[in-house]
């Protein structure tokens, strides 16, 4: 969970979740070995807000990591992971007229990964949509990357939010579908119980109850 999500000083709420304790999360996360690594870019506002689900990737996958994006400085920890040989990276966003678009992770998997021996780094942005294509817009290097485009593959049920981007999805659902085009169906299945569960548990902590 990103350090600064939601600190609630009241005695009420999980330390761990920041949840109302009765509506606590903790025992439903799961600890899910991908074949891919996953990223996750993230846009400061994001960091503080409960509704947020890149937080629930670095819960529950083993092979997750985040940075803060900052518009003047590149992130490092990132970066890192871009001059690594042994990792290819793909940017998970929708593609524009000079971009190609890479439809299936399954491809991936079964062709050029196995061949170069490389594992898929995939990074996603962790971001509203808004937020997103200003910062790959602002982002040089992000814009060289091959690109796997999820919008339309499945229709979200992310309901946290209003005013949600048509054809859009939450940032676990994304990783759920690369899941699920990789073939990693057990995972992905475990990764949509909890995102799930989430949804519900955050729904009855804000109601100010337990889980129903």
């Amino acid at each position: 969970m990103y350090p600064q999500i939601e600190n609630h000083l009241c005695d009420d709420f999980c330390p761990e979740c920041h949840l109302l304790t009765c509506a606590c999360l903790c025992g439903k996360v799961p600890r899910i070995k991908t074949e891919a690594l996953f990223f996750l870019l993230v846009h400061s506002r994001e960091v503080s807000k409960g509704s947020n689900t890149g937080h629930l990737l670095l819960n529950a996958l083993i092979n997750c990591e985040y940075d803060i994006w900052s518009r003047v400085e590149p992130p490092k920890k990132l970066m890192l992971y871009l001059k690594n040989q042994n990792h290819q990276p793909y940017l998970v966003f929708s593609a524009d007229e000079n971009q190609s678009i890479l439809a299936s992770a399954h491809d991936l998997l079964e062709g050029q990964v196995k061949i170069n021996t490389t594992r898929p780094l995939y990074i996603l942005i962790d971001a509203t949509w808004q937020q997103a294509r200003k910062m790959v817009r602002q982002s040089p290097y992000l814009k060289a990357l091959p690109r796997i485009s999820l919008k339309g593959i499945q229709k979200s049920h992310y309901r946290l939010r209003r005013n949600q981007q048509a054809g859009g999805m939450s940032t676990c659902e994304a990783a759920i579908n690369l899941l699920q085009e990789a073939c990693e169906l057990d995972n992905a299945s475990a990764l949509q119980t909890y995102f799930q569960a989430f949804m519900q548990h955050y729904e009855a902590s804000m109601s100010g109850h337990g889980v129903r």
